[in-house]
């Protein structure tokens, strides 16, 4: 099948092809040709298609565009879906370092997420935070997760600098 031909709108409605090559093919046509039109299209396939497929494409879609917005990735975050809420996480990235503190706020929810997967995304994704809330947020995550070696270690490999800082929040907090 050739998509090449294909209009933005009839590729967005690929992004929920049950075949995967679908799914990837209409997903790089459309960031590759960088119609924005579709933006509103993808936007509602990322907060109310039933396949979590889908909703992951159209995450990425419209990352790839630069038309994400915040309340789609809040959004997101509180997701069914443990993929959706992980890939949510990785693309509030763009955000964490400016003082938004909403998409702050639903990002830091995610510390008490009950899947490991999210938790150990969320661990990876902290060090985009600025300093202050990076360091508080990390020793909150270690104290609650310390038992998994690789939120631990994605944790720590963002502190930049903020390890004493951590390090002492966590040695307060045992005392």
């Amino acid at each position: 099948p050739t998509l090449a031909s294909e209009s933005p709108a009839r590729l967005a409605t690929r992004l929920s092809h049950p075949n995967g090559w679908w799914r990837d093919t209409a997903q790089r046509l459309l960031v590759e040709r960088g119609d924005k039109s579709v933006a509103g299209d993808l936007k509602k396939l990322a907060e109310t298609a039933s396949d979590i497929r889908t909703r992951l494409h159209a995450l990425w879609a419209l990352d790839g565009l630069d038309s994400l917005e915040p309340s789609t990735v809040i959004k997101a975050l509180d997701d069914r879906s443990r993929d959706v809420r992980a890939a949510a996480v990785r693309l509030a990235e763009r955000w964490l370092p400016e003082p938004n503190a909403q998409v702050q706020g639903a990002v830091l929810e995610r510390l008490d997420d009950p899947d490991w997967a999210v938790r150990q995304q969320l661990a990876a994704s902290l060090g985009t935070l600025p300093q202050g809330p990076r360091e508080a947020a990390v020793s909150t995550l270690l104290e609650r997760h310390g038992s998994d070696p690789v939120a631990v270690d994605a944790a720590l490999s963002g502190l930049r600098g903020g390890e004493a800082t951590v390090l002492g929040n966590l040695l307060q907090n045992r005392i």
